[in-house]
């Protein structure tokens, strides 16, 4: 990585360092919720492509283009491996809302965050860090 990627990938980290410090809990919640429904969805890709599968090996009547079967076992494969992608992902999360729930070394932290990051291509927070900034009037001074 050249010194701008690390640079980069060090703002996110400390941003995300941020939104996890206050937010810990809005992340931990919205994460179980992509949680349960990748669980979700991934067991419904898998029982449609089994059930393709199944079907195109023990029917013989031709019903179907085989075109058409063999296009409906990639496309729910595919949406399986991005099912479990997602689930990958959401489990990263919860293992660095964990590291900090449990306050472990700056280290530990930084190496979970920055394998969450890169893995799930994760952008800077911008949207969470909004609320945490100051407001400021209309002289531009801070508000107390």
């Amino acid at each position: 990585m050249t010194k701008k990627h690390n640079q980069i990938l060090d703002d996110k980290i400390m941003a995300w360092k941020q939104v996890i410090e206050y937010r810990g809990d809005h992340l931990r919640q919205r994460n179980m919720m992509t949680l349960q429904s990748c669980i979700f969805i991934l067991l419904i890709a898998l029982f449609t492509a089994g059930a393709l599968i199944y079907g195109w090996v023990t029917n013989k009547s031709q019903t179907l283009a085989e075109w058409v079967k063999i296009l409906s076992i990639v496309s729910f494969s595919l949406l399986s491996i991005a099912t479990i992608y997602f689930l990958i992902k959401s489990i990263l999360l919860i293992g660095v809302i964990k590291a900090f729930e449990k306050q472990a070394d700056e280290k530990t932290i930084n190496k979970r965050l920055k394998t969450w990051i890169q893995f799930g291509f994760v952008a800077k927070p911008s949207k969470y860090l909004m609320p945490f900034e100051p407001e400021q009037n209309e002289n531009n001074t801070p508000e107390n």
